[in-house]
């Protein structure tokens, strides 16, 4: 029979189980960004007064594989067909609508249009000259794991 203390002790230990058990499935459900990710499609539009222009729409599909991984340190590596291209790391926003990299000393920040477990879709702009004109970019990804 198990004494008065010793069922304190159980009951002690099991709540830090479960207490360990909920806080990875919570820190896991924050960070719906940790995984590997591979690019399907980049939608671009060219961009004229700040406006989108439909008719300029392009969609294209990338050459090989490539894929970013994000891991829970906050390190992100990418690869080109298996080939790993760079290092890095990045921070999603507290309100989850921004992503900023830091890849081989450069800084960029991305907005998050899409994030679910299956789509990571990020849009960027490409300034072509000095008076505004520019392409803006969405890159579409699936989850691979």
């Amino acid at each position: 029979m198990f004494s008065k203390l010793s069922k304190t002790i159980a009951i002690i230990a099991f709540m830090a189980v479960l207490t360990a058990f909920v806080s990875c499935n919570k820190d896991k459900d924050q960070n719906p960004i940790v995984g590997k990710w591979e690019m399907t499609h980049s939608v671009e539009w060219e961009v004229s007064n700040g406006q989108k222009m439909p008719e300029t729409k392009d969609t294209f599909h990338p050459d090989g594989v490539y894929i970013i991984e994000f891991n829970t340190s906050g390190s992100a590596s990418s690869y080109a067909d298996g080939d790993l291209q760079g290092t890095g790391s990045y921070k999603v926003s507290e309100n989850g609508k921004t992503i900023t990299f830091v890849f081989e000393g450069e800084t960029s920040t991305r907005d998050i249009l899409t994030l679910t477990s299956t789509d990571l879709v990020l849009d960027h702009a490409i300034t072509q000259d000095d008076h505004g004109e520019y392409y803006w970019y969405e890159d579409h990804f699936k989850r691979i794991d």
